[in-house]
């Protein structure tokens, strides 16, 4: 049998607009679904939900992917950014957990709708459900990815982390029915220098 469920969240974060940082308070409700009678996968799912909202969204500054000098400095101060193909607005942002909290859970909770609201937003609900189009999201990118990464940038420095360093085996949220065929291998690669 199929349950609704819904999970009520508020995390703090930056958007860089107009050549500021503006911190905001943000406010997502996430409806779902169960898809799976296994309880243990139903929890690996919320909790992949709570990382991706508590541990990679909040602290973040989210930025357009066009302002590169910005994502630059954001970036080499050591601040996480979440990069986005559109303007940081309430609207972009709930399409974008929308698609990313749907995509890490991998059907064992569907998404089914989110509302999201935040203090810069003058406290207006923006809705996403599973009937509407996902906008610049339905593209390919991190915020379809089912891994626990928020981000498809390189810090510009001249070690190049691969993306999926952090994966949901190494943080204990993995299936038991995926083997990881990579356990204990690291890569590394490095970018040439241009003056090189």
């Amino acid at each position: 049998m199929n349950v609704k469920i819904e999970y009520p969240a508020e995390f703090l974060a930056a958007a860089y607009w107009e050549d500021s940082v503006m911190m905001n308070s943000y406010v997502v409700r996430c409806e779902m679904m169960t898809n799976t009678r296994d309880g243990r996968e139903q929890n690996i799912a919320l909790e992949r939900l709570k990382y991706i909202l508590f541990m990679q969204m909040q602290n973040s500054v989210f930025v357009d992917q066009r302002e590169k000098a910005a994502i630059k400095r954001l970036q080499a101060a050591g601040l996480r950014t979440v990069i986005l193909p559109e303007q940081p607005v309430d609207q972009i942002i709930g399409m974008m957990l929308y698609s990313k909290l749907d995509s890490v859970m991998e059907g064992r909770l569907a998404m089914t709708q989110l509302r999201l609201s935040s203090e810069l937003g003058e406290n207006i609900t923006y809705f996403q459900s599973d009937n509407e189009t996902i906008g610049p999201f339905a593209q390919k990118g991190w915020w379809n990815s089912t891994d626990p990464t928020v981000s498809d940038s390189k810090d510009g420095g001249k070690i190049v982390s691969i993306r999926g360093t952090t994966t949901w085996q190494l943080l204990g949220l993995d299936w038991d029915d995926k083997e990881d065929n990579n356990k204990g291998n690291t890569v590394v690669a490095f970018r040439k220098d241009d003056n090189e």
